[in-house]
């Protein structure tokens, strides 16, 4: 049970910071730009990955973290 909780916090936790860096994007010109956010976007997938390989988050919380940042892009 602790290490669900752990695995649900990580997760909520990079949907955070992703919402952060997008929302600070926001502010410096426009969101649609991709040139802005991208390099922090990527250092999150790769935090990810990281992760999911270490077997701290699963490939669904993955998922569900590229879905997000997938739905920002669009």
């Amino acid at each position: 049970m602790f290490i669900q909780f752990l695995r649900r916090y990580r997760v909520h936790r990079l949907l955070i910071i992703v919402d952060l860096i997008l929302e600070r994007s926001q502010k410096l010109g426009n969101v649609r730009d991709e040139t802005r956010p991208l390099p922090h976007l990527q250092k999150i997938r790769r935090v990810t990955l990281r992760l999911m390989r270490r077997r701290k988050i699963t490939y669904d919380e993955y998922s569900r973290i590229e879905d997000y940042i997938q739905a920002y892009r669009l």
